[in-house]
């Protein structure tokens, strides 16, 4: 899917979303199989699959060892799992190493 997504609901991606997710108050997860190229915001996020962009996580944002990210993150509390994939990644926030 392409274009620009803004929702008020639990979000789980499994396939390929390109463009913007504002999603703030709620949770976003994606999972193994799962792709975003751009933008999130959201209440909480839960990466187990590849994320390129910005991410502002509100109160949570774990990343699963299977993930892949490109971009700046950033989450009142940031839980990395060993093995997670981060490139040109720039952490703010409480960071856990799992």
């Amino acid at each position: 899917m392409k274009g620009e997504l803004t929702l008020d609901e639990d979000l789980v991606i499994n396939g390929t979303f390109i463009g913007p997710i504002n999603n703030r108050a709620r949770r976003l997860s994606v999972t193994s199989f799962g792709m975003v190229q751009g933008d999130v915001q959201s209440g909480s996020v839960d990466i187990a699959g590849t994320l390129e962009g910005t991410i502002s996580g509100g109160s949570a944002l774990i990343l699963r060892r299977t993930a892949h990210l490109s971009g700046s993150l950033s989450a009142e509390s940031v839980v990395v799992e060993q093995g997670t994939n981060l490139t040109k990644a720039v952490l703010a926030g409480r960071v856990t190493c799992a």
